[in-house]
């Protein structure tokens, strides 16, 4: 017998019919030019991809074989309401996700049931049946490479791909996790539960649209769902349908908002398909969906994350604005995002917007430049996705994406920076239709749930190990400007250029570089697999900076840092009522003894938020101090009238043996 190769194919047949047999150009360019010259040699049919001819003629490879199952396509909630229409009595919320969980059951019956005959053709051509795959109506099969092209002959098959569509398949999902390091949250399990899992953490999601039946929306993980209009909000049983007026038609595709939880939530484990690839970081997060048409309704969206007790709000939502307003940060919206970080502590991360990044103006979404909004901005164009195949470390030396906006250019002294940090923008194989993954979504909407699932698991951090870095209570944790300090410390300070290191501020395109999560431990369980390299230290505080007045902050105390030490971070973020007007603070990272004495590096942008990294002087056997002096204070209603701000700073330092692009768990 012919030896075993792991070579995976992946064999789609006609579902819709209305569809063509040909190559699409996009999976064309995923096609060397060499495997298409030799296909087109043995007259391979359109529908098999050229690779799969590469090797011996009678070497076995598996190919995961979808079949052409007569099954309804409509979202099983058509199908529930249908029903639910003549019920009598009128069913109940138990009844109605008993009527849901019945409808999925017979459809997935229905798929094995039709696969049968399938299956036997395929064994007529010397295929081994390995497995049923019922959710995504396939079958994984053996066969020798020579009878690939007998399997494409049969008239459902509609193509047949290679291994490398499956290696895509765990690009941007677990490898999205990866590049932005919040594995390590899932080793040390802070994805959201918090201390208190009565008291989840919880996370919103504000889109257009979702599929409501997908299996990681499901009701064990979503706590509320509501379509909100301009006069209301209404809560529902089920979001699986665009049924508000107003919403553009090319926006109503469920599968945005399906794609934006599971980016930052990944599927709920337990589900049919569960499996790392498809895994977001913040999967013990309690899920709020809020559906808004448009601008129209979104203040009623954000009141009513406020009402139901929203932490952090991941949206891909905008209200349309010009350059100048949204840049500003003092919409309605804007203020009404503040409004609810002031007031409910409530976090808003937001996609920057795919408005492009050519010249030098700010062009940004509205509520990007809120105060209490952190703004993310997308890594990799599609072409960069496909070839070369993407995998984690890929992601991790990415381009900005040439769709992403920009920020201003705050050392112009006229615009701020706005966009905070970056994350992949290009997603491949995202939920699509009901259970299945096939999705291309490409934008910073897909980028931001990265960074709402790295809030998430870092307040769950905090607040389960807060302690071990002295007192940190529940309060300031939760505050959102305790989370966006650190998000702001942890970026790998790419500029515009994408290869220069910006050691002082935030660059208008990439923020503080590409997102890297870093964990605050080295003891305990996690010790050899997660967390800082030591010696290593971390703090984060907050006090308030008056007028014409210099604070000094002394990093481990004042003390020398362990002569290993060959990195430091320092960031600082105030909130900002106006920031065409607002205050004009620098930051000055000094060393005041050992080996860097008097040298320093300092942030002089005219902007809201501050970073400093310094690994190119001495760090270990040195004294650091932070000096924040504030030129020009004005006067703000945000607080009480008074020239002064609230300032938030916070520091890691460590060896950097393992450096920023450590990877977690394999």
């Amino acid at each position: 017998a012919s030896s075993t190769t792991m070579v995976f194919a992946t064999v789609q047949l006609d579902v819709t019919h209305d569809e063509t047999d040909s190559v699409t150009a996009g999976e064309r360019s995923r096609i060397s030019s060499a495997a298409l010259a030799t296909a087109r040699m043995h007259g391979a049919s359109t529908k098999l991809d050229p690779d799969l001819l590469i090797g011996s003629p009678g070497e076995l490879v598996e190919a995961i074989v979808a079949l052409n199952t007569p099954v309804d396509r409509r979202p099983v909630m058509q199908e529930v309401r249908a029903e639910m229409a003549v019920a009598s009595p009128p069913l109940s919320t138990t009844g109605i996700r008993a009527l849901r969980r019945r409808i999925a059951a017979e459809r997935l019956a229905i798929i094995r049931l039709n696969q049968r005959p399938s299956i036997e053709v395929f064994r007529s051509f010397g295929a081994e049946v390995l497995s049923q795959a019922a959710a995504a109506n396939a079958v994984l099969v053996r066969i020798r490479r020579d009878q690939l092209e007998s399997l494409a002959s049969v008239p459902a098959v509609r193509r047949i791909s290679g291994n490398r569509q499956l290696q895509q398949l765990a690009i941007h999902g677990w490898d999205a996790v990866r590049a932005a390091q919040l594995d390590q949250f899932i080793v040390t399990g802070n994805t959201g539960a918090s201390p208190n899992p009565t008291l989840a953490i919880s996370l919103g999601v504000f889109d257009y649209s979702f599929q409501d039946d997908f299996e990681s929306l499901g009701d064990a993980r979503v706590s509320e769902r509501w379509q909100c209009t301009p006069s209301n909000c209404t809560w529902v049983s089920n979001l699986d349908a665009p049924l508000l007026p107003g919403v553009d038609p090319f926006i109503v595709d469920t599968r945005h908002g399906t794609a934006v939880a599971q980016i930052a939530t990944g599927q709920a484990p337990g589900s049919p398909t569960y499996s790392n690839p498809r895994s977001g970081s913040s999967r013990a997060a309690r899920l709020t969906l809020v559906t808004a048409n448009r601008a129209q309704a979104y203040l009623k969206a954000i009141d009513r994350f406020v009402l139901s007790g929203t932490d952090i709000v991941s949206s891909s939502m905008f209200s349309p604005a010009s350059d100048a307003e949204a840049c500003g940060g003092e919409t309605d919206v804007s203020q009404a995002v503040d409004y609810a970080g002031q007031v409910h502590d409530m976090l808003w991360v937001q996609a920057a917007g795919n408005f492009g990044n050519s010249g030098t103006s700010c062009k940004v979404t509205d509520p990007a430049a809120a105060a209490y909004s952190i703004a993310v901005g997308g890594l990799m164009d599609e072409s960069a996705v496909t070839s070369p195949y993407t995998t984690y470390a890929n992601i991790q030396s990415a381009s900005i994406g040439s769709y992403s906006s920009r920020g201003g250019t705050p050392y112009l002294g006229s615009t701020r920076s706005v966009i905070d940090t970056t994350a992949v923008g290009a997603q491949v194989l995202l939920p699509d239709a009901a259970n299945m993954y096939d999705y291309i979504g490409i934008g910073t909407s897909f980028a931001q749930p990265i960074i709402a699932g790295a809030a998430v698991d870092i307040r769950d951090w905090w607040l389960t190990n807060g302690s071990t870095l002295g007192y940190y209570g529940t309060g300031f944790i939760n505050d959102p400007g305790f989370t966006i300090s650190q998000i702001l410390l942890m970026g790998d300070r790419k500029a515009e250029s994408g290869s220069i290191p910006l050691n002082q501020g935030f660059d208008p395109t990439y923020g503080n570089g590409r997102f890297r999560a870093r964990v605050f431990e080295t003891s305990g369980t996690h010790s050899t697999s997660v967390g800082m390299d030591p010696p290593w230290g971390a703090r984060v505080s907050a006090f308030y900076l008056s007028q014409n007045s210099t604070v000094n902050f002394y990093i481990n105390g004042g003390q020398s840092l362990p002569s290993d030490v060959t990195r430091l971070s320092v960031a600082m973020y105030w909130p900002e009522e106006n920031l065409a007007g607002g205050a004009d603070i620098v930051m000055t990272v000094r060393s005041t003894c050992g080996p860097s004495s008097g040298q320093s590096r300092a942030d002089t942008s005219w902007d809201t938020k501050k970073r400093v990294y310094i690994d190119d002087i001495p760090i270990g056997g040195s004294c650091w101090r932070v000096e924040l002096h504030a030129y020009n204070v004005p006067a703000s209603a945000w607080y009480g009238g008074q020239n002064r701000r609230y300032v938030y700073l916070a520091y890691y330092y460590e060896d950097d043996q393992r450096d920023d692009l450590w990877v977690g768990i394999q």
